[in-house]
């Protein structure tokens, strides 16, 4: 069964995360949710959503996956999904409630614009694991206080919806029943304006601001040294054994 589907109301589009519970991004979801961006890159749409029905938009990426022989496929399924969508012509949108963590919240860090209930929390925790996020080291220093990307990315730490949002890290932070209503007041406006407009405007946005001209250089490093560390596999299968890492460093 699929973990991602799509719809086109007007000149919206929709992706929908559906891998309940809690939306865990699989390989096979992200070269899904590539898919899906590659067929509405061809839409004439003014928006692009991602939403999900479910309790969470995403609390990460497998753990699994990012064990040593399988991190490579994993980090080039990242990386060429979140890729295209930072890149996708049309505004980008997510709607996001509960956990938004790891490879949630770097999925969330690509899009445009955010709207958040106020259930929602952000982290990127994969420190705690004896690992770290390439793409949110990449992106997350350019969109909030150098320092405070630093703090995050370093210890783990978690931010409610009221602080993401003193951050800038979100547009809107609403009661998680009026989240729709809101996100569709932001979809609404940018239906009502040129299409062609809104592309170039992103395309502009772009121009001297790709964070993802380091993200090669990350993706290396995470796979030739740290991966080749016994604390990074200690700490994935700590997480998956359901037990408390031994670190040797």
């Amino acid at each position: 069964m699929g973990t991602i589907t799509t719809r086109v109301e007007g000149t919206v589009g929709r992706i929908v995360l559906d891998h309940p519970p809690l939306n865990i991004l699989t390989i096979a979801m992200l070269k899904e949710l590539d898919e899906a961006i590659d067929k509405l890159e061809r839409e004439p749409l003014r928006a692009l959503v991602i939403e999900t029905p479910h309790r969470a938009f995403s609390a990460g990426a497998d753990v699994g996956e990012h064990l040593p022989e399988q991190a490579p496929a994993m980090l080039r399924a990242v990386g060429q999904a979140l890729s295209r969508l930072l890149r996708f012509p049309a505004p980008t949108l997510a709607v996001v409630k509960g956990a938004c963590m790891g490879g949630g919240l770097e999925l969330m860090l690509v899009c445009d614009l955010v709207v958040a209930a106020e259930n929602a929390r952000f982290a990127l925790p994969e420190i705690r694991l004896g690992v770290f996020p390439p793409l949110g080291i990449a992106l997350l220093p350019r969109l909030i206080p150098p320092r405070l990307a630093r703090e995050l990315i370093l210890t783990g730490a978690t931010l409610d919806a009221t602080r993401a949002r003193e951050l800038g890290l979100v547009n809107r932070v609403v009661p998680a029943d009026q989240l729709d209503e809101s996100a569709r007041e932001l979809t609404d406006s940018l239906a009502g304006l040129s299409g062609s407009a809104l592309r170039l405007a992103k395309k502009a946005l772009r121009l001297g601001e790709d964070g993802l001209e380091s993200l090669q250089g990350i993706e290396q490093l995470y796979l030739t040294e740290l991966m080749a560390h016994g604390d990074a596999v200690e700490g994935l299968r700590s997480f998956l054994e359901k037990r408390e890492p031994v670190w040797s460093s």
